[in-house]
């Protein structure tokens, strides 16, 4: 199977891009080894500890 990236550019709330890419990157993982996942711009958000998606009404 070939290498696969998964890039996350999007903050973690506001819309669910964030949530269904790191359900896809889990889903994937369970077929294959070789995955990259690069957090870039407002995607480096979603590896931040103590988030309160609560706050503004999201999952």
């Amino acid at each position: 199977m070939k290498r696969i990236a998964f890039v996350f550019s999007t903050a973690p709330h506001g819309t669910a891009a964030g949530r269904e890419g790191l359900d896809a990157l889990l889903a994937t993982s369970a077929l294959t080894d070789d995955l990259a996942v690069f957090f870039i711009a407002d995607g480096v958000f979603q590896l931040l500890p103590g988030q309160k998606p609560d706050a503004v009404l999201a999952r």
